[in-house]
């Protein structure tokens, strides 16, 4: 029947959670083996030895030692640190869902908000580029030059931002970078 105990779950326990949990010291402890009331087993964990002990057995040298007032007392503090164990446990993973909940909130309010800028920018009147050499601006300013002039400013701007002026009254500017045309800098806007 003791060979059943020592792989029964439960049954038994190592000799620093028999302190804890029995309010017992490793002196009381050792010197019950050596006066053979506990039956041990020596084990290693990770290469280090530690002793087995049966449950049963360690409570009744509890019971004998401390009596059954301080046994009471100790099966209540340890069932209350293990749960309040238990409740830390939760909260550090609650505090870990609600920072999951947030990130994800902010990524859907940083979607939503890119979705909206660019439903306004695709609604806003923008520049046009008309074939080959002639920029319509937001105002209705047309801006013509000739094709050379127009490859010569696209060629340049393959390595920087290229600023081409008409030479009407209200001059518009039209930009380009990495070969298109990106806006148009209109007098008309900048006054709004």
């Amino acid at each position: 029947m003791t060979n059943s105990l020592w792989t029964e779950q439960g049954a038994t326990l190592s000799l620093k959670n028999a302190c804890q949990e029995y309010g017992l010291t490793e002196r009381d402890i050792l010197d019950a083996m050596k006066a053979g009331k506990l039956q041990f087993r020596e084990n290693y964990a990770h290469g280090n030895p530690y002793f087995k002990l049966l449950r049963g057995e360690v409570e009744a040298l509890a019971l004998a030692l401390r009596g059954a007032a301080a046994m009471e007392e100790q099966a209540f503090t340890s069932q209350l640190r293990q749960i309040d164990k238990e409740i830390n446990s939760y909260k550090r993973k609650l505090t870990s869902l609600q920072k999951q909940r947030l990130a994800l909130i902010e990524t859907r309010n940083r979607q939503n908000r890119l979705a909206e800028n660019k439903t306004e920018e695709s609604s806003a009147p923008r520049p046009q580029e008309i074939y080959p050499s002639s920029y319509l601006c937001v105002c209705g300013h047309e801006s013509d030059f000739s094709e050379n002039t127009i490859k010569e400013a696209k060629a340049k701007s393959q390595k920087r931002k290229i600023h081409l002026s008409d030479s009407a009254s209200d001059e518009h500017t039209i930009v380009f970078h990495k070969g298109e045309m990106i806006d148009i800098l209109c007098p008309l806007r900048e006054r709004l």
